[in-house]
């Protein structure tokens, strides 16, 4: 018995594997660019020969949902998706950047992740960890660095604190903040960069996913298929086809 993570939400393709107690028999993570419909399948495959284990053997699978690349995002949600129809077992979805947020929960207090969305954007979750156990702070959302900073710097409900920032979008976001210097200071509020790097591992995934596979073993196999019918992914924002596509609908309405 065994339990499948993926997650493809960014560059870095993440897999793995963990036994019916939940300890990782295999993981891979590396930075894969825009390979990972390629490549998903193919590591998914040897993951499974490295450690003996058949298709069969797998009794639920957890998938990152994004926020993230749109095509990116799209391959793992489908795959996990195939895994639960094809094998009619559980299947989990999480945010990626709670996902994410969850490798440095051992660090007590606010987490707060950004990973950069271009065009001066980026993709955000903030977490609150207590000894291990993270928990939402503030839902994912897709904004402008200056944004997020501002909400951060003026949220009545953050006292002091200081807030572990995680991502690629950590140095830009940190600058941000400073415009608000007098506020935080006020409020004793101060910033470390614990991880600039993007990084979601599928260990992480199974974290999270772990405590709901152990309840929903006494379900049925129809359930497990029923529930995988309703994941979507969390983009965040249209395809890029769908953005400029509604743009000139936009202009073309403007012009009549």
């Amino acid at each position: 018995m065994t339990y499948l993570a993926i997650d493809t939400s960014i560059d870095m393709l993440s897999v793995a594997l963990a036994d019916e107690h939940g300890d990782l028999l295999f993981q891979t993570a590396a930075v894969m660019g825009k390979r990972h419909a390629t490549l998903l399948h193919p590591l998914i495959d040897q993951m499974l020969t490295f450690t003996q284990t058949t298709m069969q053997d797998i009794q639920g699978v957890a998938v990152g949902t994004g926020p993230g690349s749109y095509t990116g995002v799209r391959i793992g949600v489908t795959a996990a998706k195939a895994f639960s129809y094809a094998l009619e077992i559980p299947l989990f979805g999480f945010s990626s950047l709670e996902a994410s947020a969850q490798r440095y929960a051992c660090h007590d207090g606010h987490l707060l992740v950004s990973w950069n969305a271009r065009r001066n954007e980026a993709y955000s979750g903030m977490f609150f960890s207590v000894e291990g156990i993270l928990q939402r702070y503030l839902d994912d959302a897709k904004t402008s660095y200056q944004a997020l900073a501002k909400q951060i710097a003026l949220d009545q409900n953050l006292g002091k604190t200081t807030i572990g920032l995680i991502g690629d979008g950590s140095q830009q976001l940190y600058e941000a903040l400073t415009v608000y210097q007098e506020e935080l200071q006020a409020k004793s509020i101060t910033f470390r960069i614990i991880d600039m790097r993007s990084t979601v591992y599928g260990e992480d995934l199974m974290r999270l996913a772990w405590p709901m596979w152990q309840a929903k073993l006494a379900t049925s196999r129809e359930d497990a298929v029923h529930e995988a019918k309703k994941m979507v992914p969390s983009y965040l924002q249209l395809a890029q086809a769908e953005a400029e596509y509604r743009a000139q609908a936009t202009r073309r309405d403007a012009d009549v």
